[in-house]
């Protein structure tokens, strides 16, 4: 959104930044409260479906559910134009601990012989509804910290503090809820497992409960009540111009690549279905093709740099997008070992790698790094071919030991792959739309990936796991190869 349009208004001069009281803790409930319900729409559904015993296909379907974060900026506008953020955030989470305690009641009631005709596509929905509702959460709570510390020094001081609460949230559902699920499924229930993830879920629920009662209590008001509400047509202005400013094109070039790429997504998916294609094969392709009729309508130079951003982690992606039941059904990891590596090891890893390439690219520039740091992110992905091929077990120790450090090691590639992307992002960002330009960035970077991914079950039912990783491998040559012809500024 152009900075001049944003609203200010609303804000009452004179109130210092994160009063009453030290701004630290609402910084790090808000940031714990985005944190979590992310973690348990993206990564507690993959195990818990994979444990339930959904397919391959299905499993790879799930990816989709990362799509609200991706296009989040669409309806961000919203946050602005009604009520405050404030407002917002308490009424999104208490919406999220509803939903989240509706999956516990429905998996107890499952788990425990309670014949309700609860369908796997009731679930499902639920977490659709998450993800949609958990998006919007990231919006406001994201407002809400800019709002509350308005200096952008002061900003800057508690990005760590931001941080560390996201990446406790993240332990906590990846290595405490897991955890806790596998020792309820070996002690309770007869090893019933939609009673042992009811019990998860209700968790959970009592985590969201616990932090929007806090935030409804205590959380400071920096927002009076706006004294001129941004009208709809204001703030399509807005994101109109931020777009066009990204794309280097004028706005009715802008306006018609925003309502023709929809249409000519549409049709392909309907052609595909009426040949034959699965739906959400078909929606999937549609999809793939509205993004590039997108960037056929920007300037030759922006295209190729969002086909860069586009393309870049494409390879990581199709790896983790079938990473749970590929370490639980066809190397055997329990739920307890998972708890271990991807809510510990692989998250000490990621943070290595992406401070790592975060100060090599200080150290060097991004030029000079982003040659050596890519090569790293994609040579790893060799190691889950070779995971693939020789299969080690993890009912072995030594098979579980290979996996801990393959898995590890990737991680690690990828935080420097990240790194990367991310101030490769910030780097095409036009000062005056910075939040706009980096959010549309941030879409184009993973939903190229998240479509890729979301086929990725598809691939592992009609070929295997070998043949996936290897296409994701394939699939990394695209964005070296355009490391050629982007610009890349220091």
């Amino acid at each position: 959104m152009d900075k001049t349009s944003t609203p200010e208004i609303g804000i009452r001069p004179g109130l210092v930044p994160g009063a009453p009281g030290d701004p630290r803790w609402w910084v790090f409930s808000t940031y714990f409260a985005q944190g979590f319900p992310y973690m348990v729409v993206r990564a507690m559904s993959s195990v818990f479906f994979t444990d339930v015993g959904m397919s391959e296909r299905f499993l790879g379907y799930l990816n989709f559910l990362g799509l609200p974060w991706n296009l989040k900026f669409l309806w961000a506008p919203l946050v602005d134009i009604y009520s405050t953020r404030r407002t917002w955030m308490i009424l999104v989470q208490a919406l999220l601990t509803l939903l989240t305690a509706l999956l516990a009641a429905l998996c107890l009631a499952r788990g425990t012989g309670l014949d309700i005709g609860v369908p796997d596509a009731l679930l499902v929905g639920v977490f659709v509804a998450l993800a949609f509702l958990a998006a919007t959460n990231d919006i406001a709570i994201d407002g809400y910290y800019m709002e509350g510390i308005t200096d952008p020094k002061e900003q800057a001081a508690y990005t760590g503090f931001r941080v560390m609460a996201y990446r406790l949230a993240m332990i906590l559902a990846r290595f405490g809820i897991i955890l806790a699920v596998a020792q309820i499924a070996r002690t309770a229930f007869d090893g019933n497992l939609y009673a042992a993830w009811g019990c998860g879920f209700a968790a959970g629920a009592l985590v969201m409960a616990g932090l929007t009662l806090l935030h409804l209590i205590r959380l400071p008001r920096f927002q009076a009540p706006r004294t001129r509400v941004i009208g709809v047509r204001e703030a399509a202005g807005d994101f109109l111009g931020s777009f066009a400013a990204y794309l280097e094109v004028s706005r009715r070039r802008s306006l018609i690549a925003l309502t023709s790429a929809p249409v000519f997504g549409l049709v392909l998916s309907a052609v595909l279905v009426g040949a034959g294609v699965p739906a959400v094969q078909s929606v999937t392709y549609g999809f793939g093709f509205m993004l590039l009729v997108l960037l056929a309508q920007a300037r030759p130079a922006i295209a190729l740099s969002l086909a860069f951003i586009m393309f870049y982690k494409i390879g990581d992606e199709i790896i983790f997008s079938m990473g749970t039941p590929f370490l639980k059904r066809y190397l055997l990891v329990d739920n307890t070992q998972l708890a271990w590596m991807s809510g510990l090891l692989g998250l000490i890893g990621s943070i290595a790698g992406t401070t790592v390439g975060g100060l090599w690219i200080k150290r060097t520039g991004l030029r000079r790094a982003i040659w050596p740091l890519t090569l790293l992110m994609n040579v790893n992905i060799l190691a889950y071919v070779w995971l693939a091929w020789e299969r080690p077990l993890a009912t072995e120790l030594m098979g579980l030991l290979t996996i801990c450090g393959v898995y590890t090691i990737e991680q690690i590639a990828a935080g420097l792959g990240n790194a990367v992307l991310i101030v490769y992002i910030l780097r095409t960002c036009k000062p005056a739309y910075k939040a706009g330009h980096y959010a549309i960035g941030s879409a184009f970077m993973s939903v190229f990936s998240a479509l890729f991914g979301g086929l990725g079950g598809v691939i592992v039912e009609a070929s295997g796991y070998l043949e996936l990783f290897t296409i994701g491998l394939l699939a990394s040559i695209p964005a070296m190869a355009l490391l050629f012809f982007v610009r890349i500024d220091d």
